[in-house]
């Protein structure tokens, strides 16, 4: 799309473009919460998906079959990511997000649809690629187009909604069957469509694929000044020349992250990644009716259920104390604070189960009572990792990462995230079986711990920091150790 000549009059003048900046950034702001919303859906989807499932007398699942409906999205979402790459470097940020609309409403029709768990898997499988794809485009095209000073308003929208979808996914499915469920997953891919075909392309991938004049008429329209467009194609100029990315490879593009300035970033956000699934997060999500209901074979819907619910209230509850924290307060302090109350919650859960296991509560005549022990532990460890974890890894993409490896970084950091929850949800109804309720969850603790030690002694603080200021900061980190 040629925005060149709709913009020739901005150029030409100093003057701003009015309140057309605000409304195209809040436009891509739309878009990305659409994604969000999609991506938090498709992970809120298992838990009442399987109640419904065990429930449904025309269809036949497993323990060991609903492992795999949880864990595949996340393989899924793992090759998407990888893919989304070399797809946004060639196609652009946005014609990439075009293309897998199409995708996405296949996904979900084939999981409505299926008639065996093997269609089922493959829809899940399908629509895991295309998360991971929009996840990580997603991030890439708001860092490249959201202004600096905007960010404080729209990202805290985004990460609103990400909750959403999962509360919503929660709350339809104690009235919906999971066919239902996968059907209403169709309709919120649809607002994609519209909302792309309207948006510009990135002026970053616009410069770098040698369209400069393109990039100056978006840059015209999503700014407040021709004088700030310029300064930004000015900044973005010197970044495509030092780094020359144009006719990057993706083996040269993967060899790159591994450059000396580049290190010290990719390697926190990957530590990030890493420690964020760690924490046991997306077992959780996939899990919670088994880890509050593991007896339930299909009786316990309706309790299962009203669990769904109320985890993903306080999740969305715990989500707007984050946008707070966020815009207030310290990455590092965030994540302290997310870690201590996510470790003291999961050794709450452990020594609950280790008491159970063991024999010594838990008889039918004191049942109820300590029933909600482990409930209002998963809520709290819910709530803590809201407060950081669930957002500090992704804010760091946009705050911390260099701009010239944003792509690629991007790419494998999501990879890494889908990898780590693919395994982590794997294997962890064969932990439960094995190791039991409480090594488990003590394991996820000692984890977490070690986890928040190390990577906060690594993490450069990004608040209230810009791109250009982070990428200097690199910079001279190099320059500093080259002495």
């Amino acid at each position: 799309m040629d925005y060149t000549d709709s913009n020739t009059k901005s150029h030409g003048s100093k003057e701003s473009p009015g309140a057309n900046y605000f409304i195209y950034q809040g436009l891509v702001t739309m878009a990305g919460c659409v994604v969000a919303f999609l991506t938090s859906a498709a992970m809120g989807y298992t838990s009442p998906a399987l109640s419904s499932m065990r429930a449904d007398p025309h269809f036949s699942i497993t323990r060991e079959q609903e492992s795999w409906v949880g864990a595949v999205m996340p393989a899924g979402a793992l090759v998407g990511s990888l893919a989304a790459g070399p797809l946004m470097n060639h196609l652009g940020r946005r014609l990439t997000q075009l293309y897998i609309v199409c995708p996405f409403i296949l996904a979900w029709a084939l999981i409505a649809t299926g008639k065996g768990i093997g269609v089922v898997v493959a829809g899940r499988v399908l629509c895991g690629a295309c998360v991971g794809v929009a996840m990580s485009v997603r991030i890439v095209y708001m860092a490249e187009i959201i202004q600096f000073d905007l960010r404080r308003i729209f990202n805290p929208i985004i990460t609103c909604v990400t909750q959403l979808g999962m509360l919503v996914s929660f709350v339809a499915g104690q009235w919906l069957s999971w066919r239902g469920l996968a059907w209403l997953g169709v309709v919120y891919v649809i607002p994609l469509l519209p909302l792309l075909l309207i948006l510009p392309e990135t002026p970053y991938h616009l410069t770098r694929t040698g369209r400069r004049d393109e990039s100056l008429a978006v840059l015209s329209m999503i700014r407040r000044t021709t004088e700030e467009a310029e300064l930004e194609q000015e900044q973005i100029d010197k970044s495509c020349h030092v780094r020359n990315e144009g006719n990057n490879t993706w083996q040269k593009s993967i060899g790159t992250l591994a450059a000396p300035s580049n290190m010290w970033p990719v390697g926190v956000g990957l530590a990030l990644m890493v420690a964020q699934q760690t924490t046991g997060i997306t077992a959780v999500y996939f899990f919670a009716s088994t880890i509050l209901s593991p007896g339930n074979d299909g009786g316990g819907n309706q309790k299962t259920g009203y669990i769904n619910v109320v985890m993903g209230v306080v999740n969305f509850l715990g989500t707007i104390l984050s946008i707070y924290g966020i815009r207030y307060y310290r990455r590092r302090s965030l994540l302290q604070m997310s870690s201590s109350m996510i470790v003291a919650s999961l050794l709450v859960l452990a020594l609950f189960f280790w008491v159970q296991e063991s024999g010594e509560i838990y008889p039918s005549d004191v049942g109820n009572s300590w029933s909600y022990v482990p409930t209002i532990a998963l809520l709290t460890y819910i709530l803590g990792f809201n407060m950081g974890w669930g957002g500090i890894p992704f804010v760091f993409i946009i705050e911390g990462m260099p701009s010239w490896i944003r792509g690629q970084a991007t790419s494998v950091l999501i990879a890494t995230h889908w990898g780590m929850a693919f395994l982590v949800s794997k294997t962890f109804m064969w932990s439960l079986a094995t190791l039991g309720s409480s090594t488990t969850f003590l394991a996820f603790a000692i984890v977490t711990a070690i986890n928040n030690h190390l990577i906060l002694r690594a993490m450069p603080e990004t608040y209230r920091k810009t791109t250009a200021h982070m990428n200097q900061v690199y910079l001279d980190a190099v320059a500093k150790k080259e002495q």
